[in-house]
């Protein structure tokens, strides 16, 4: 896609702007994610202070420099995984899309609809402003049920 030819410090500026859902649309999502995990066997990490600023000082450089080395070779060493979310990611945003501009015809269209949006609007309103909000009454609600299903 058209990210790999992109210097990444310049992804961020170019998915910002008025013009994003176009630029989704015919360029594809701005989606970067690069992560590198270590582990280390709880055995191996020191447990005197000063050895233990000293491993972390080291781990510090090491990152550093695979970063010096991703700026010149746009790559890291090791094994890699990639995986492809540019089709789900496009799926969800036509999803995401007609579901709002068929609940705004609706809105417009439909009285019944109009009145029930504007009433459930009040109602998580008044529910924000009575209570901790909605969720508190779904946890009150599943923890009652919960404790009524264990006994």
């Amino acid at each position: 896609m058209f990210w790999n030819r992109m210097n990444p410090h310049k992804i961020s500026s170019f998915c910002k702007g008025f013009g994003f859902a176009i630029r989704i649309l015919f360029k594809g999502f701005c989606l970067i994610l690069l992560m590198l995990f270590s582990r280390y066997p709880i055995d191996s990490l020191p447990t005197e202070k000063a050895d233990l600023q000293q491993w972390i000082q080291e781990r510090w450089q090491e990152k550093e420099n695979r970063l010096q080395n991703f700026e010149k070779d746009k790559t890291f060493y090791g094994p890699t995984f990639t995986s492809s979310m540019e089709s789900t990611l496009y799926l969800a945003f036509i999803l995401w899309t007609s579901l709002v501009l068929s609940l705004f015809y609706l809105f417009i269209s439909s009285t019944f609809f109009f009145w029930w949006t504007i009433s459930h609007v009040l109602l998580f309103v008044a529910l924000s402003y009575a209570s901790l909000g909605f969720q508190t009454i779904c946890v009150a609600v599943h923890e009652f049920w919960s404790k009524e299903k264990i006994l």
